[in-house]
């Protein structure tokens, strides 16, 4: 089982090197970036990373940003793998 993670910003100036920096110590392997307004609701990163970790697909946890922060929280992904 691998450990899945989610960065976003909202601007092309923002950048997502905190966020992944803090989802790498957390021991994720692969990570999935989306620059989009808080306000879209498309975001083709978190689709994918989503499609990912859908059973039958990558299995495992996901760690996504929580608020602004670059502390990431790990929640264990539903998985019948």
């Amino acid at each position: 089982m691998s450990i899945v993670g989610y960065a976003r910003v909202s601007t092309v100036e923002q950048n997502t090197d905190g966020q992944l920096d803090a989802l790498s110590a957390a021991g994720c392997e692969r990570m999935f970036t989306d620059t989009a307004s808080g306000k879209l609701a498309r975001r083709p990163q978190l689709d994918a990373m989503l499609d990912y970790v859908r059973p039958g697909v990558g299995g495992g946890r996901c760690c996504r940003r929580r608020r602004r922060s670059t502390r990431a929280s790990c929640a264990t992904a539903a998985s019948t793998r």
